[in-house]
């Protein structure tokens, strides 16, 4: 089964960078939510070539528990005023499109000039790591709040996750890994919940 995955390597890279671009666009954050779960998935589908299924699959677990508690404090925060959901308004979309799709462009030109190559990596799975590297620098440098930014750091952070399992493939490294997403999902709903000033939204930037 590991192997056939293994083959199938560029549907992740894919999928990488369609959950990145709806995590871009979407207007609601249960959207966003699911497409870095969908990323997570994708994301630990690239480490299974290069890591046993019962080392990836910490990674996903972990994936999966943070998009849990991100949907819950998104929850709890939009029973106690509703219609919040909505994290940004229309204006900006068409701006934040054309920057991922340019942003997709400058990490494929990367890639391809080979000037950055991990001895010994799938070439997909380096794709796939500067895709996630690119939107997740792209989403901190563009919003201002902090659910868009927390989820952007969590996104630059399994793209370098990526790269740096494969050079250390521990089960140690993975758990400190995973210890450092859910610490991240922690403080982002922590921010949510209690400090409203938070989710201001209709700011155009965000």
């Amino acid at each position: 089964m590991t192997v056939f995955l293994e083959r199938l390597l560029i549907i992740p890279v894919l999928g990488v960078m369609l959950a990145g671009g709806i995590i871009m666009v979407a207007s609601r954050r249960v959207v966003r939510i699911g497409a870095l779960a969908c990323q997570y998935v994708f994301v630990t589908w690239l480490t299974l070539s290069f890591l046993p299924l019962s080392f990836a699959s910490i990674r996903l677990l972990t994936g999966l528990i943070t998009a849990a508690m991100l949907y819950l404090s998104s929850h709890t925060m939009d029973e106690q005023q509703p219609g919040q959901d909505r994290v940004e308004s229309m204006t900006g979309r068409g701006f934040r499109t054309i920057a991922y799709g340019v942003v997709i462009v400058a990490g494929y030109g990367v890639f391809s000039s080979r000037w950055f190559v991990v001895s010994g990596l799938e070439d997909m799975v380096l794709l796939g790591a500067i895709f996630l590297v690119a939107s997740g620098l792209l989403q901190i440098g563009i919003s201002k709040q902090t659910f868009a930014i927390g989820v952007g750091l969590i996104t630059l952070l399994s793209g370098f996750e990526l790269l740096y399992t494969f050079l250390e493939p521990s089960r140690a490294m993975l758990a400190l890994q995973a210890a450092v997403h859910l610490a991240l999902a922690l403080v982002i709903s922590y921010l949510d919940v209690l400090i409203p000033g938070s989710r201001e939204e209709g700011k155009p930037a965000e």
